[in-house]
């Protein structure tokens, strides 16, 4: 029997989407229509997803039309109750029978499940192949979440933004069903700016070639070969295009049918520094800047035009005009701000208001002073103090510049650029630059000593004072981004300082923090909230390599102070060891032996002393002078940080633990004799917990 196969197509034509929710988008989809097509037991040969700014795609190639079955359980009442006395079957058998469409002489004992209900499994037709495939696209457009949707009209249907049609199709019939006041078409249209009349598609394949007649290229890798391709063309005889792979993904998914145009821009713009030109170029305008073979920057550039080869030179007219605007504004602040020697000028940071409650950007250096003296003195960074201060002062004042007011993404970089040409030191112009990495999550950390000092001096401050003032994250909402910044400190500190022990630092920090506010809160209580907020974060950090929750929580809270990363590090990487694991687990089962019969027991533990003169067994004996052996060796391993060796160690209390159980019933009707077993093993628990938490675990 020959077994025919169609193809199917979902098109969702909508307003035009915001690039960083694309990829996403079309993933979901992917796994979506994957995992319902496996549920329906639809077979395929192929899935694409594609995108473009106005629609989101799928293809299914090759579907088995063959009919499905599948087998469904029927379960009726108890099989006794089926029949009467007389081996009649009851009004409710009948009913039953009629109501599932079964005959009556089935109803016996031979279809009875465990419980004694009549139960038979029954072959059941799937609906046909373009039904299921209206409740698969129907599923796959309610699932698709956005990180913001938002409601067009009077169905309350959540999309990114408004869907303006759905086309779907199965072989060359269209696929009926209806969402946010649409039902599904044939058609579509071609590329937005260019024609609006609505195409009839017959089929899959018909809509690829009628796409690409109307120039909408759905492949985004096709589109991505295109843009490549023109610009290589348009530079061939220049030199190359400066590489951005950011941009050149945002550009794919802004355009449906990508045009390359070469542009120019006056030469006496060159005078600009580089990241100056970038940023007009690249990130304001979204195009790609020119180098010659020496990679030295040229007065051309090249736009993305979404559209066919028509008007390319008022295109080219109007990119050039815009840029010509732009570089020009740049190039009068950059005169000024050089003129007015801005970046000395660090006592004009006494009006700059940093936030209300905490001062100008003046006052934040002079607590950034104060925290980076003491970080330098603590973490033995052997910085000059004098070179220290002077890097603080000058961080900050391109605040006051022109070219930062019109242009804040190059707070810190056009600062290094200033610093250089007042002739300040290489080593103070890095650390303006860099003292604001890391910025984002991925960011590169500071390379440069004093960046790294002030960098975590200014952090700190900035998380401090936020607490202090009773502007921590609260839920969802974090707008001063602060876990942003906590994610920083914490990667800085493990990266450069992974010995210092951060509880010290904070208790510290804080103290001076509340001398510069001036405010009345306990310190208490924002260094908890503080340790808290950062022991989420290394939580979240730790999640994404890989450990479980609980495995941090027992690093984390195996002793009532916080620890070096050093530490922290050795002992988590112990649960990615095979051995080591299989050990804590062992481990593990002899802790909550244990720790169950302490807990039962309502005396405080922490007042009772072990007596040995109470000891009536000898395995007490024996169980309390192995733990004492133990402990030491324990403790000195911990020093010598091999922590492998500790957990060798804590696996030889097994045996005499075992062997105490065995021989000895804790609960005693001496009281004395009691309390002194319960002090044993909470001494033993103590050397357990003061490794890891077990009782996390």
């Amino acid at each position: 029997m020959l077994i025919e196969l169609k193809d199917a197509i979902l098109e969702i034509r909508s307003e035009e989407l915001p690039v960083s929710y694309i990829e996403s988008a079309i993933e979901q989809i992917g796994l979506l229509s994957k995992k319902l097509l496996s549920e329906y037991k639809i077979h395929y040969d192929s899935l694409n997803t594609y995108a473009t700014s106005r629609r989101l795609i799928l293809l299914v190639n090759n579907i088995n039309t063959t009919e499905k079955y599948f087998f469904k359980e029927i379960i009726g009442p108890n099989i006794q109750m089926m029949r009467n006395a007389n081996g009649e079957y009851t009004e409710l058998a009948k009913k039953f029978a009629v109501k599932n469409n079964i005959n009556l002489n089935k109803i016996n004992n031979n279809y009875v499940n465990k419980n004694g209900r009549y139960s038979l499994n029954i072959k059941v037709r799937y609906e046909k192949i373009e039904i299921l495939l209206s409740k698969i696209f129907l599923k796959i457009l309610k699932n698709i979440h956005f990180p913001k949707s938002m409601i067009w009209n009077s169905s309350k249907f959540k999309f990114a933004r408004p869907i303006r049609n759905i086309l779907a199709i199965y072989g060359r019939k269209k696929i009926k069903f209806q969402i946010a006041n649409l039902n599904t078409t044939n058609h579509t249209t071609g590329l937005h700016s260019y024609n609006s009349k609505k195409i009839k598609i017959n089929s899959a394949t018909d809509y690829i070639n009628k796409m690409n007649n109307n120039f909408v290229i759905i492949n985004q890798y096709i589109r991505l070969m295109k843009i490549k391709e023109g610009i290589l063309n348009a530079v061939k005889n220049l030199g190359c295009v400066e590489e951005d792979v950011n941009l050149l993904k945002e550009l794919n998914y802004l355009v449906e049918y990508p045009s390359v145009i070469l542009c120019t821009f006056n030469k006496k713009y060159l005078v600009l520094p580089r990241v100056v030109v970038k940023t007009c170029i690249i990130k304001n305008q979204k195009c790609f800047l020119v180098n010659d073979k020496s990679n030295k920057l040229l007065n051309y550039f090249i736009c993305i035009k979404n559209g066919i080869s028509n008007n390319n030179l008022i295109i080219k007219n109007g990119y050039e005009q815009a840029v010509e605007a732009r570089l020009s504004d740049a190039l009068f602040f950059y005169n000024k701000d050089i003129k007015n020697k801005i970046i000395i000028n660090f006592t004009g940071l006494k009006n700059v208001i940093f936030h209300k409650d905490m001062g100008s950007v003046y006052d934040k250096l002079m607590r950034i002073k104060t925290i980076a003296k003491f970080l330098n003195d603590k973490l033995n960074v052997k910085i000059n103090n004098a070179l220290l201060y002077k890097a603080i002062m000058l961080s900050k004042t391109d605040l006051l510049s022109k070219m930062v007011f019109e242009y804040p993404i190059l707070q810190g970089k056009i600062g290094k650029i200033y610093a250089l040409q007042h002739g300040e030191s290489l080593d103070i112009a890095n650390a303006i630059e860099q003292h604001y990495l890391p910025n984002k999550y991925l960011d590169k950390l500071p390379d440069n000593k004093l960046a790294i000092l002030i960098s975590l001096a200014d952090k700190l401050d900035t998380i401090i004072t936020n607490f202090f003032i009773g502007l921590e994250p609260n839920g969802s909402s974090d707008p001063y981004g602060l876990r942003r910044i906590c994610i920083g400190i914490i990667r800085m500190i493990n990266t450069f300082f992974s010995d210092i022990r951060i509880d010290y630092i904070f208790k510290k920090v804080i103290v001076f923090s509340k001398r510069n506010l001036n405010n009345n809160l306990e310190i208490k209580n924002i260094y908890n909230k503080l340790i808290d907020f950062f022991i989420n974060r290394i939580v979240n950090i730790y999640e994404n390599k890989g450990y479980c929750k609980k495995e941090i929580m027992a690093v984390l809270s195996c002793s009532k102070t916080f620890f070096s990363f050093e530490v922290f590090n050795l002992k988590i990487k112990l649960f990615k060891d095979e051995e080591n694991k299989k050990n804590i687990i062992y481990i593990l089962s002899t802790f909550k032996r244990l720790n169950k019969i302490i807990i039962q027991t309502s005396f405080n533990h922490e007042n009772y002393y072990i007596d040995s003169s109470l000891f009536v067994n000898n395995v007490e004996t024996i169980l309390y002078f192995s733990a004492l052996k133990i402990k030491k060796n324990v403790l000195y391993y911990m020093q010598k940080k091999e922590y492998s060796k500790v957990i060798k160690e804590m696996l030889t209390l097994k045996i005499p633990i075992d062997e105490f159980f065995k021989k000895v019933k804790v609960i005693s009707l001496d009281n004395k004799i009691m309390k002194n077993r319960i002090a044993l093993l909470n001494f033993i628990k103590s050397i357990y917990m003061n490794f890891l938490n077990f009782s996390i675990l």
